[in-house]
């Protein structure tokens, strides 16, 4: 399996999606700005787990650190479901 680029920043998230209009229109925006303000505000905990999901297809692994905010030991179980070497479905 190829090693996945980890995004450490919300920004990185947002380029790694396609910027902020292409990332509102995946989670359901009608504007731009709401995207944007998750820079000043933090992911909202509903896009979370998508995010996280998407993320992986794309080839991408969230830092849940410093993406999402999560601390000790949710952070690990985040890594353990997330990492790379998880289970894949048959």
């Amino acid at each position: 399996m190829l090693a996945m680029k980890t995004l450490s920043t919300i920004s990185e998230v947002i380029e790694a999606f396609g910027g902020h209009a292409e990332l509102a229109r995946w989670c359901g925006y009608e504007q731009p700005s709401g995207v944007a303000n998750w820079l000043s505000r933090g992911i909202p905990p509903a896009y979370h787990m998508r995010l996280s999901l998407e993320a992986k297809r794309r080839g991408f692994l969230l830092d849940p650190e410093s993406v999402f905010g999560l601390e000790e030991p949710d952070a690990v179980m985040f890594r353990d479901v997330f990492s790379p070497s998880s289970h894949q479905a048959a």
